[in-house]
């Protein structure tokens, strides 16, 4: 946590919205995830971010959308008196929770509406990017029996194809690369060495955003 530098407060929210809104096993699943990779390189360390973020942003828009599922206590409402000091079920000072919002009005509608949308295609890119690189490169390398760079993709190689789209088209997902990554691992000409029914497979909509094995 202290070297987290400008990161650190987006790392504690995503803490208490994770203790506010999430499972106690699925708490213990996801903590784990970023414990795992907290002792290795940079681009490990980013990736936990990466993940924590990414996880309780989506609790939270599908809390002030109205997807969350309530807690599993019988109770039909959050527990106020076990939430994070400053935090509440009805929302916080991000903006209002489904239950505050007066979707009469034009102007809470519309925004419930662009929030949902702002999900919606953010999620979208993620699989996109997943069909078009990463899941495609990963099944190469393992093609060709390179297991070290199918397994690092998401550690290392995903930085180089994340930075490639942004530097070439502008074009930002809603995850974080560590634009000063030198190791330069997990990254080949996929698609040149891949046959033309490996695109006809990762183009299918029936396999969109979806890992290849």
């Amino acid at each position: 946590y202290e070297g987290l530098g400008w990161p650190r407060p987006f790392f504690a929210y995503a803490i208490a919205t994770l203790a506010r809104l999430e499972r106690p096993d699925a708490v213990v699943t996801k903590l784990s995830e970023c414990c795992d990779r907290a002792s290795r390189c940079t681009s490990a360390q980013r990736q936990a971010f990466n993940v924590l973020v990414m996880h309780t942003y989506r609790l939270d828009r599908g809390h002030r959308c109205g997807t969350a599922q309530l807690p599993l206590d019988g109770s039909g409402a959050w527990d106020e008196s076990q939430l994070p000091v400053g935090l509440t079920g009805d929302g916080d000072a991000s903006g209002p929770s489904v239950a505050t919002e007066d979707l009469s009005s034009p102007a809470d509608a519309l925004r419930r509406f662009v929030a949902c949308f702002e999900d919606f295609l953010d999620d979208h890119k993620e699989r996109a990017f997943l069909s078009a690189f990463q899941e495609p490169a990963r099944f190469y390398f393992q093609a060709v029996g390179q297991d070290y760079h199918r397994d690092h993709f998401e550690v290392h190689g995903f930085n180089w194809y994340l930075c490639l789209l942004h530097a070439v088209l502008g074009l930002q997902l809603p995850l974080l690369p560590l634009l000063h990554d030198e190791y330069m691992a997990s990254v080949a000409d996929f698609w040149q060495a891949l046959t033309p029914e490996a695109w006809d497979h990762f183009s299918d909509p029936r396999y969109f955003g979806v890992k290849f094995e």
